[in-house]
């Protein structure tokens, strides 16, 4: 039973509704981090962040507290087996989208977005919020790496992702994305462009698919926001640009977002909490984006 693999957690914003179709699941998983490890421990500190914040969607209106949330809990990891971690992740998403929810994933180190996508169907498209590319061949001679997940993604999964807020990669990963003909908006575009050029610029990269799974790396915002992070990249974007990017991709552009994640997170590298507050934000947001669209899908 797919079930067993969870395990029980104090639930997001500490309102756990087993009716809501919104369902999170926390993935503690971090073995891979090359710098700075500890994204482990975010899931519980965002959900206790989210405990103390008002649940109200300022980008919706919408009072995610009269909602609440399908907390089904952290994923019972394998210690030193990344390839059963990510399996077992696999299994349980695949699970929940054949229950007809739309899943919110909170990390754990990047690599874990692999193991969601996995369980997603060819149409989804991938938009992937991040200051590095992650296309390495391997890293330390490991494939199942916060550093070459994307590889995997697009080898063996068949999507090419188009990044958003990218600005730092090796010469290895500039090579291979030239070759696969990889589409990125630098965290300098996206900073120096209007949210109307912009909602241009990724409808034009992602015309084929009107239905994404969005991944959020919070390395790729600038460190005076997000400083709790793994791989810290200075000059990165803002929180409040992309959210209103993607209330206008979603709500006036019909972009459907079938699932998010929100990884490398690090509790131990961040000042009075504010990372954590930060991502908790971020779920309540995208949730409410989420759900607002498939209530007009329903009407």
């Amino acid at each position: 039973m797919w079930s067993k693999l969870l395990s029980e957690t104090r639930a997001f914003g500490c309102l756990r509704n087993p009716e809501s179709i919104i369902t999170i699941i926390g993935v503690p998983y971090d073995s891979s981090s090359s710098y700075r490890p500890g994204s482990r421990f975010a899931p519980q500190s965002i959900r206790d962040a989210a405990c103390n914040m008002e649940l109200n969607s300022m980008l919706t209106g919408i009072d995610l507290e009269s909602v609440g949330f399908n907390d089904i809990g952290d994923l019972a990891v394998a210690l030193g087996d990344g390839e059963k971690t990510l399996s077992m992740l696999t299994n349980v998403v695949s699970n929940v989208l054949s229950g007809k929810r739309v899943i919110s994933v909170i990390g754990g180190e990047h690599t874990i977005t692999y193991g969601v996508l996995r369980a997603f169907k060819e149409d989804t498209g991938y938009l992937v919020v991040d200051a590095h590319l992650d296309l390495r061949e391997d890293y330390l001679g490991y494939k199942y790496s916060h550093a070459s997940f994307n590889r995997l993604i697009i080898e063996e999964l068949g999507l090419h992702p188009l990044y958003i807020g990218v600005r730092a990669w090796s010469s290895e990963e500039s090579s291979y994305a030239n070759k696969r003909g990889l589409k990125a908006i630098s965290s300098e575009f996206f900073e120096d462009r209007s949210i109307s050029e912009l909602v241009n610029e990724v409808r034009q990269l992602i015309k084929s698919v009107d239905k994404v799974y969005l991944s959020i790396d919070f390395d790729a915002f600038d460190p005076s926001y997000a400083p709790g992070v793994g791989n810290p990249e200075p000059l990165g974007i803002t929180p409040r640009k992309l959210l209103r990017l993607l209330k206008e991709l979603v709500l006036s552009n019909g972009l459907e977002v079938a699932g998010f994640d929100v990884v490398e997170v690090n509790p131990l590298k961040d000042p009075s909490d504010i990372t954590s507050a930060l991502a908790a934000k971020m779920i309540v947001e995208m949730s409410s984006l989420e759900l607002i669209k498939l209530r007009k899908v329903s009407q």
